[in-house]
């Protein structure tokens, strides 16, 4: 038991530092982005974005605005310059993966492709309005209409991608059968039951506890 504690304390160890040189990182780049901000732009940024990429943009520029006149409190829970900086280059990489699905989405030449990356584009920028979603409403971004706009269209896109998720898969071309995983089996039900050594599948036991409690 020693040596599990042990163990345990020098990953923590490890951890801590490896903490401390990310967050300098996001510091140095919130920094050079405060700089030129300009320069941080996709080649070939399509000139007409969705609104919820639109919004991933407004945040950015809102923070950076901020931090030029010296007011981090726009970055949100800041607690100095730094914490602001960081803030800051979140909210640029946010904008700019949101960018780069976009913009992959319009060059797909397969129809299906297309609407899956737009959809994966909403997903992954709703999320992120989602979360920040104190911010944008402490700054007035997020009104009730807004607010049911981005659950609305949420729940759209990700239901979209959960129909095609064959698909998604199937485009990385990643040759499943050499990985001895639930994703990679047939019936993961059945994976498990064998991985556990479960005498029936967890669905078909929980259906049985369920049927016994509902006989009078």
């Amino acid at each position: 038991m020693r040596h599990k504690i042990l163990g345990k304390i020098g990953n923590t160890e490890a951890i801590i530092p490896a903490e401390g040189e990310s967050q300098l990182l996001w510091k140095q780049a919130g920094q050079l982005t405060f700089r030129d901000s300009a320069a941080l732009a996709l080649p070939h940024t399509p000139r007409i974005l969705p609104w919820y990429v639109r919004m991933l943009g407004d945040r950015e520029k809102g923070v950076a605005a901020g931090w030029r006149r010296d007011d981090i409190a726009v970055a949100g829970i800041t607690i100095d310059r730094d914490t602001a900086a960081i803030e800051l280059a979140a909210a640029t990489s946010e904008r700019l993966a949101a960018t780069a699905l976009w913009q992959a989405s319009t060059t797909a030449e397969d129809d299906i492709a297309r609407g899956l990356l737009e959809s994966a584009t909403a997903v992954y920028a709703l999320e992120r309005i989602l979360c920040r979603g104190t911010w944008f409403a402490a700054n007035g971004r997020m009104p009730p209409r807004v607010a049911q706009r981005v659950r609305r269209d949420l729940h759209h896109h990700r239901e979209h991608l959960g129909a095609h998720l064959s698909e998604l898969v199937a485009g990385f071309d990643i040759d499943l059968d050499v990985f001895d995983a639930p994703m990679a089996a047939p019936d993961y039900l059945r994976w498990w039951q064998e991985w556990a050594r479960w005498s029936s599948t967890p669905a078909a036991t929980g259906i049985a506890l369920v049927s016994d409690q509902a006989k009078p």
